[in-house]
C-alpha cells in the first residue's frame, strides 16, 4: 500500500513538473505570425525594396529612386510578408511586400512616405 502511494505521488509530481515546463515553453516561445528580423543588407531585402519602389512608381506615376534599406523584418503568413523601411534619394518610405509561394508571386501591399 505504501509503495502504491509513493508511485501515485511520483506520477502526480511528474505531471506537475511537466505542466510547469510546458507553460514556460509556451510563454517564452515566438508566436506564429510574429514579425521577425530580416537582414536589411541582404540581396533579398535590396531586391524587395527595389521591387516595392518600382511597383509604387508604376501605380502612382512617381520617379522615386532607391538608396538603401534601413530596416527589414518578415512575417510568415500565407507566404511571407516583408516589412521594409527604405531610404530613397528623397525621403524615407515604409513598404510591405507579400511573396506567395504557390503560385509564386510578389505583390506590393502598402507603400507610404515616412513623415
Amino acid at each position: 500500500m505504501a509503495s502504491y502511494q509513493k508511485l501515485i505521488s511520483v506520477i502526480v509530481f511528474s505531471l506537475f513538473l511537466f505542466n510547469i515546463i510546458s507553460a514556460d515553453n509556451v510563454f517564452n516561445s515566438k508566436l506564429a505570425g510574429e514579425w521577425k528580423y530580416f537582414n536589411e543588407e541582404s540581396s533579398k531585402a535590396i531586391e524587395l525594396a527595389k521591387f516595392a519602389i518600382s511597383e509604387h512608381n508604376k501605380q502612382v506615376g512617381t520617379k522615386i529612386e532607391y538608396s538603401s534599406v534601413i530596416n527589414a523584418d518578415y512575417q510568415v503568413v500565407d507566404g511571407i510578408k516583408y516589412r521594409l523601411h527604405i531610404a530613397a534619394m528623397v525621403g524615407q518610405y515604409n513598404a510591405v511586400v507579400w511573396v506567395k509561394l504557390s503560385p509564386k508571386s510578389k505583390s506590393l501591399i502598402s507603400f507610404e512616405r515616412e513623415i
